[in-house]
């Protein structure tokens, strides 16, 4: 749900109760980092007689002082971890239903994230030994997937790749990756920023991850060549993620590293720029967010916050020579359609509006392209195999409709998607 949406109404306990007949239910937001619980919901997961969030949440209350079901990033989780377990077969059967999904749009390789973890949850580490990897040995894996796994997991992760590398013989299936959440998001009004919001001025967001623990395991986990996925919506949040990188290059010594910072949705101006590229990071931004935050960028944040050089700073970024992926964040937010959101960087014109947002920050086509192929190809450390169209590369690659130099505003059809030089989708559903 998005509240924005909804003519600005947020969904509360009660009204959930009245539609769900005592089962219990949680319903997330369309970003993820706010969900709804009803009051059973509450119950199971011993939220009523709770008086204080976890660290790194909030929990909504009334004039009251009663919860409203409203529940902010890690206080979503002990709602979330008592809902139902999917079976191992269900979630296999719901990654071949997602992959195939994304073969339709042109993609060849996914970057996983998992499921959002955060405090301790395993989920993500328990989809990956128990559907992912039986999934690649048995190659049904039909796409190329990057998979990450929660950053407290590192010790697992060491003792994997160790024992059997960080790709799967087959080539379909990468691991090595560690996923931590640095903050919330703006929608949910949780993304960690220097000042208030506009909206909100006692509130400057949520600092998720415990700064210390953050650190020590970060500097373990580079330590064993692995790779960080650091999470930063907020400009206070890609500021502290550019000065732990440098602190962990700092502890363990200059190499190439390409750890990665997911989002980077708000930035202050150039300098903050500058400084995440000398951190070595990889941002991996999402153009297709502005079309959903564009209506609430300055109620957040005010027109400054909000505008060049601060809010989808594409072009800040690339200029200050920040390396670029583009990511969706499907199934949230977003759809997984690199297309668009080539389209998006280059126009940056939100549906239903002439205008571009802050068009300084625009990108040309070329570049946007360049981000989604190459980009992400040079992320995840493969740009020797796929990424761009050379001899002796895999031969991953789409047919489009049409010209994608030449899209008038918009996006090709995708006509067919290859990987290994093989089609694996078709647009017409008769035989690759």
């Amino acid at each position: 749900w998005d509240e924005h949406r909804m003519e600005g109404w947020l969904p509360s306990r009660e009204a959930v109760d009245r539609a769900t007949g005592g089962l219990p239910a949680l319903l997330y937001r369309a970003d993820g980092h706010m969900a709804v619980a009803n009051s059973r919901a509450l119950e199971l997961a011993g939220l009523l007689e709770a008086s204080e969030p976890p660290e790194g949440g909030a929990m909504d209350r009334d004039a009251r002082g009663q919860l409203t079901g409203i529940l902010r990033d890690t206080a979503i989780v002990p709602a979330k971890e008592a809902v139902p377990k999917l079976t191992v077969e269900q979630r296999r059967e719901a990654v071949r239903r997602a992959l195939q999904h994304c073969l339709e749009r042109g993609v060849t390789t996914v970057h996983d994230m998992g499921d959002p973890a955060m405090r301790g949850q395993t989920q993500a580490w328990d989809d990956l030994v128990q559907v992912l990897v039986p999934m690649a040995d048995a190659g049904e894996l039909p796409l190329r997937v990057n998979a990450h796994v929660p950053l407290h997991t590192w010790p697992q992760l060491s003792e994997l790749v160790d024992r059997r590398g960080s790709v799967h013989h087959g080539g379909m299936l990468q691991w090595g990756g560690l996923k931590e959440f640095l903050d919330g998001s703006l929608g949910s009004r949780t993304a960690l920023m220097y000042e208030g919001y506009a909206d909100d001025p006692s509130n400057t967001g949520l600092r998720v991850a415990h700064p210390e623990t953050l650190k020590a395991d970060a500097i373990e986990a580079d330590a064993r060549g692995l790779h960080l996925t650091l999470h930063a919506i907020g400009e206070r949040a890609v500021d502290e993620a550019a000065a732990l990188l440098e602190a962990v290059a700092r502890h363990n010594g200059e190499r190439v590293r390409r750890h990665r910072v997911e989002h980077v949705q708000h930035i202050r101006g150039q300098e903050a720029a500058r400084r995440l590229s000398g951190s070595g990071a990889v941002a991996v931004t999402n153009p297709l967010h502005l079309f959903d935050d564009y209506k609430i960028l300055e109620a957040r944040l005010g027109q400054e916050r909000a505008g060049r050089g601060r809010s989808f700073a594409l072009r800040t970024l690339v200029d200050a020579g920040v390396p670029m992926a583009f990511g969706s964040d499907w199934p949230l937010v977003a759809p997984p359609d690199p297309l668009a959101g080539v389209a998006a960087a280059a126009g940056r014109v939100p549906p239903g509006e002439r205008e571009p947002w802050a068009p300084e920050e625009r990108l040309s086509r070329e570049e946007a392209l360049r981000i989604a192929t190459a980009g992400g190809a040079w992320a995840a450390f493969r740009e020797a195999e796929v990424g761009t169209l050379r001899e002796g590369k895999l031969a991953d690659f789409v047919l489009l409709g049409s010209n994608i130099f030449k899209a008038a505003g918009g996006r090709p059809e995708v006509l067919k998607t290859y990987l290994n030089g093989r089609c694996v989708f078709q647009a017409d559903g008769g035989p690759p």
